[in-house]
This record gives C-alpha cells, structure tokens and sequence, in this order.
C-alpha cells in the first residue's frame, strides 16, 4: 500500500465517522445510547455534552451538512476510468521505468488517448518538493519497529526520479496540450537533482523536451532555460536550444549553440544541433564555414559529417567548393548516410541532381532495412516533400528486387499524400 492509498483509506474511514457523527445528532433510543456509553464512556460523554443537548433543528443541519459532506468528498474522489481501469493505473503504468522497460510506450500513447484530463495527474508525478517525504521518514524511524512494519514505505529518490522522467516524457506526447503542466516543469528545473550514480536518464532533459513539445505556451520557461546555459554540458545545451527555438524563436541563440556543437563526437548531439540549424534555413547562413570544414574533414565521424552536409543544404548557400566537398561526399565507398545527406543538400541546391539524390537515398534506406531487419520506420518523408517522380518510376522498374519494392513504396505514399491534400482543399472550398 503506498502513502497515497493509505491516505485515500484514511479520509473514507473520515468520511465514514462524519456520517456516524451526523447520525448521532438524532434523538438515538436508548438502547443504542446505552450501548455507546458502555464501549466508549468518554465519548459517550462529549457526544451528551456537545451534541445530544442540541435542539433538533441544529441537529437536523449538521445532519444534512455531514451527508452533503461525505457526498462531495465521495464525488471528488470519483476517478474517471479508461478503458475499464481508472487513469492513475495508466499514468503510472507510464511512468514507471525508462525507455528501455518493454511495452513501455504503449501505456505513454495510452494516457496520451486519454486526453488533456491526464496532464493534470502527469503534473503530479513532476512533484519537485521532497520535504513530506523526509518528514515522513523521520517520524518513521522514531516508531517502534513493529509498528513501523504497518507503515508503507515512500517511493526512493531513485524511483521518484524514474516517475518524474516518465511523466515528463509522457507531457511531451500531449505538445501544446500540455500547458497546464508547464508551471510543474518549470519548478523541476530549478530543483537540484538527485546524485544518482549510473543514471543514464537525467530528469532535466526529459523536462526541457517537454517545455519543447509544448512550444509558444511554455514562455514562462524562458528564463529558466537561459540560467541553465551556464551549464557546459553540450547535449545540455542542444536540448536547451531546442527549447529556445520552439517557444520563442530565438534565433541567434539557437546558432550560437549548434554551430559549436556541430563538431561534437556525440553523434546525437551532432545530428541534433544540425536539425535545429536545418530550421534556421536561410538564416543558418554564419553556420556555413564550419559545417564546410566538417564535412571536408575526414578525420571526423561519418556520421558527424553527414549532419553536417545538412545544414549545408538547409543555409541555401551554393559556392564552388561547397558542390565539391558534397560531390566527393557522394562517391562510392563513402559511408552510406554521408553519401545520402550529401546528395540530398546538392538537391537542395539545385534540381539537376534530384536523379542523384532519389537513387542514393533509395539505396540508404536498403542498407538500413538490412542492418536493421525489424525497423519499422518510415523513411519517405524527404521524397514527399520534393518528390521526383521520373527517377522514381525508372527505379521502380531496377533489375534489383530491393529496389523495386522501396521504389514502389515510395511512389505509393507521394499519391496517397497528394490525394489527402486534394481532399483537404475541397473541404477548405
């Protein structure tokens, strides 16, 4: 039984006495009055003193307050239920593990099915205060040890942290909806964390992609995230970048950060930083020079330059030894992925090399299908948006089944987007 059950118990047997008190209010037989000045005579007494000497029109309303009492206590401590069960069973089904716990996500997307009424208890689990916990503590180990066994125990810094993180990951599946638990997120950040050796998950940057995912509503945030810069940690940074550009728009910072993080051997933070500079598009222009050097360098990662081809086609800046280093990067027995970007940012750049992009990125895909055979993600977002169809058609007619098939596949999820927007724009008419 946990503390919060416990409570739960405490406040219906409450509950429960406030009725019997209401009760008690009435002309009660003699019998029943005996019986309660026999077992309880002390109790018995202030029941005569307090309440059996009241005129009966006062006891009549207190026992109507007492019943209208327990009714709205017992309503408010109705919980509405999903699927059968009710939401707390979901929500703490969802964060209780991190990302690596099986079946994990599908409790997540489970509570985000429930809608807006779970932020409300996802806000609860970021509970920043940990002050009732030791109070509860204390008291805990000034009980004898027999009855301190009938005590539940409270959840360890270990297991609070693993809640917190799961709530806030779950608040980013909600994106704008989640703005009732900003003020939550906002005080977890100014909290310090718990020194938990071996934690791979920190708390702080699942709560900075939750105030990311919740974008323009989170502004309260701002100053936070900008007292959190001093903080050297790159992927820190990154994250809180992120957060920046998708509540305020702040571009400057945004290129600050990720052109420095560009170079980092963390290929996530590398990747990520690369994405953010991609939003900045034409503006990421100052980025240009360093992510050139990256992508010249061959001393860096593959897939350090490949995110670093990117922003080249992002920043929209063409010059001679740009088209060069991103051909080279397109030769055979260059790493996949880098050869893929490279070709995707000469795109970009100019239409002439969309055959060269199209067949490149085809063939990424079955390098990763083989790599990967129980990837089910989905790769054709980039063809759908500029989409070349000509090329494609011919590659869905290669000698190699492989091929054919990502080909094929392509060329079916372009009509069926093209036929959503059709049918959006007839609505729209």
């Amino acid at each position: 039984m946990t503390v919060e059950q416990l409570l739960r118990v405490i406040a219906i047997v409450c509950l429960l006495a406030a009725a019997v008190l209401g009760i008690c209010h009435l002309r009660l037989d003699r019998g029943l009055r005996g019986v309660i000045e026999g077992l309880f005579p002390s109790v018995a007494a202030g029941f005569r003193i307090v309440t059996f000497e009241m005129s009966p029109r006062i006891k009549r309303l207190v026992l109507v307050a007492g019943l209208a009492f327990c009714g709205l206590m017992l309503l408010w401590m109705h919980e509405p239920l999903h699927k059968g069960k009710p939401v707390a069973y979901w929500v703490d089904a969802a964060c209780e593990g991190y990302d690596s716990k099986p079946d994990i996500w599908e409790f997540r997307r489970e509570v985000k099915d429930i809608g807006p009424a779970a932020v409300h208890c996802l806000a609860k689990k970021l509970r920043p205060w940990d002050g009732w916990r030791n109070a509860y503590r204390s008291l805990q180990t000034c009980l004898p040890p027999r009855l301190r066994q009938l005590l539940p125990d409270v959840l360890s810094a270990r297991e609070v942290e693993e809640q917190r993180y799961g709530a806030a990951k779950t608040l980013a599946l909600f994106g704008a909806d989640a703005r009732p638990a900003v003020g939550s997120l906002v005080r977890l950040l100014t909290q310090p964390e718990y020194p938990l050796p071996g934690l791979s998950y920190p708390v702080t940057h699942a709560a900075i992609a939750g105030l990311a995912a919740i974008g323009p509503g989170g502004k309260r945030a701002l100053p936070v995230l900008h007292c959190l810069l001093t903080n050297q940690d790159v992927s820190l940074r990154v994250e809180i970048a992120g957060a920046l550009w998708s509540i305020g728009c702040e571009t400057n910072k945004v290129l600050e950060i990720c052109t420095n993080a560009l170079p980092s051997t963390d290929l996530w933070v590398s990747w990520y930083a690369s994405f953010l500079l991609s939003k900045l598009q034409t503006a990421a222009a100052p980025a240009v020079p360093f992510a050139l050097n990256l992508v010249q360098d061959r001393t860096h990662p593959a897939g350090t330059r490949a995110t670093a081809a990117q922003v080249l086609g992002a920043a929209r800046v063409s010059t001679p030894e740009i088209r060069a280093a991103l051909l080279a990067g397109t030769q055979a027995g260059q790493d996949p992925d880098l050869r893929s970007n490279c070709a995707m940012a000469l795109w970009r750049l100019d239409s002439q090399y969309a055959p060269l992009a199209t067949r490149l990125l085809l063939e990424d895909i079955i390098s990763l299908r083989r790599r990967f055979p129980g990837i089910k993600h989905d790769f054709t977002e980039s063809f759908t948006e500029w989409p070349d169809i000509p090329t494609l058609k011919h590659l869905a007619e290669s000698d190699s089944p492989e091929m054919r098939k990502e080909a094929a596949h392509v060329l079916q999820r372009i009509e069926a987007k093209t036929q959503t927007r059709a049918e959006h724009v007839n609505q729209v008419r």
